[in-house]
């Protein structure tokens, strides 16, 4: 908002951005942000990250349309999931637990909010990984 109450219309940030989230503890890193709220875009770019505690996502552009919900990772696209019901010791095992990761990179990622659940498209160079322990921390 701007100093008078009114909604911000445009605004560029340039350098080391950081940006926190307090309504859903998210943050985002990225050399640039670029918010135009009349084309509906909010967008990222340089080397660009986005994360919360049970996921992150990188690449050298992220941006996201409010309207239709629809978030999109290009170049150099990863995307890091916390496993559900990670954490939690199979049965038979040592009684250690393991956090576990769902690690996928590409080239491209684009992901569509539809009611409460998520579709995800990879596209490109798609490559996948469990990862276990210390390589599911975000930054």
């Amino acid at each position: 908002m701007t100093p008078d109450g009114g909604l911000v219309d445009r605004m560029t940030c340039e350098g080391n951005v950081i940006i926190v989230n307090q309504a859903d503890h998210s943050r985002a890193m990225a050399a640039k942000a670029v918010y135009d709220r009349t084309n509906d875009l909010f967008q990222l770019t340089g080397d660009a990250s986005w994360w919360n505690d049970q996921m992150e996502v990188r690449g050298q552009t992220l941006s996201m349309a409010a309207s239709n919900k629809i978030y999109h990772a290009q170049g150099d696209a990863q995307l890091k999931l916390k496993v559900s019901g990670a954490g939690t010791p199979a049965a038979g095992s040592s009684g250690r637990s393991t956090t576990q990761c769902l690690y996928i990179s590409s080239d491209d990622i684009v992901s569509k909010i539809i009611s409460q659940t998520n579709l995800v498209t990879f596209r490109g160079n798609v490559h996948a990984r469990l990862l276990e322990g210390n390589n599911c921390k975000t930054p």
